[in-house]
């Protein structure tokens, strides 16, 4: 463990929500995420959505183990371990198994999306961002960039702690 302006800092990781390619949101063509205003992280273009016309659906797994502490206005908010608010973009025609209040894995399965729909609606071709939404919280953020499955490591950070 390091010491940051007296403050202990871990590396930890975020995991791939679905398989496909992780970018940085600032990649996004957008004037929201790619400015960041909503939080740094990343966002992944299923690889699904190639599929789309023949009615596939996308599965979204949990970027971490934590706790959820808000869904609404498609999306699903949780708080990991070591305090980090992270959200994951998912538009609203979601199917959720899980509700507030319920405790997630890293990788384990919690959304469907029905992609017809999703992109339909989604202003950022189909991407699916993942956001921290402290970012005052976190030291470094890393984005490992390229094709990830599900569960796979998409993206590592360093975190504030009180000492």
């Amino acid at each position: 463990m390091e010491q940051i302006n007296g403050r202990a800092s871990e590396k930890r990781i975020l995991a791939n929500v679905t398989d496909g390619n992780v970018i940085a949101v600032g990649e996004l063509l957008d004037g929201v995420y790619s400015k960041k205003l909503s939080g740094d992280g990343y966002a992944v273009m299923p690889a699904k959505k190639l599929w789309i016309f023949e009615g596939g659906n996308v599965e979204l797994s949990a970027p971490a183990d934590g706790v959820v502490t808000e869904i609404g206005g498609g999306r699903l908010t949780m708080r990991t371990g070591d305090g980090i608010s992270v959200c994951v973009v998912m538009g609203e025609a979601a199917k959720l198994f899980t509700d507030v209040g319920g405790r997630l894995s890293a990788g384990e399965h919690f959304c469907t999306l029905p992609p017809k729909k999703y992109l339909r609606r989604s202003l950022y071709s189909g991407a699916i961002p993942v956001l921290i939404t402290e970012p005052r919280r976190v030291t470094e953020l890393h984005i490992l960039s390229g094709y990830h499955k599900s569960g796979e490591k998409a993206a590592q950070y360093k975190a504030l702690y009180d000492v």
